[in-house]
């Protein structure tokens, strides 16, 4: 059992190590619309099918 959840742990800090800004991995969908030390706003348009790279949310955004 303790093998099991050290293991999800590993894979969750790796996914969270690897993870991106997503204004970076996909410029061309993302565009950084306002950005300071207390927020930043982001444009996301696409089209149906579209994919978008493996990036991060901080747990703080809505």
């Amino acid at each position: 059992m303790i093998r099991k959840i050290a293991f999800f742990v590993v894979l969750l800090i790796a996914s969270i190590a690897l993870a991106q800004d997503p204004a970076e991995t996909d410029g061309d969908k993302y565009l950084v619309l306002l950005e300071n030390d207390h927020v930043r706003v982001l444009d996301h348009q696409d089209q149906p099918g579209d994919r978008t790279q493996q990036h991060r949310h901080p747990p703080f955004v809505l």
